[in-house]
């Protein structure tokens, strides 16, 4: 899935305020993701970010315009 399609698709549930309280982690994430790639792939209920919102974040950080690993949860 592209990044675009998770952005448009908007999370399942969200807390922006965890978010906001881990914005200096993110940029962690995304120098780990840069360095070592995506572990784990988003998780997906709905067709939309059950978990994985951070990951999500931190490849919109880096620029991310290939393909996302996904999987759809139940």
């Amino acid at each position: 899935m592209k990044l675009n399609e998770l952005f448009e698709a908007g999370p399942y549930n969200i807390d922006w305020n965890r978010v906001a309280r881990e914005s200096l982690p993110l940029f962690m994430l995304a120098q780990d993701i840069k360095e070592n790639g995506i572990k784990e792939p988003i998780l997906l209920k709905d067709g939309k970010v059950a978990d994985g919102i951070h990951r999500v974040f931190a490849l919109w950080l880096l620029g991310e315009d290939a393909d996302i690993p996904t999987k759809e949860i139940t």
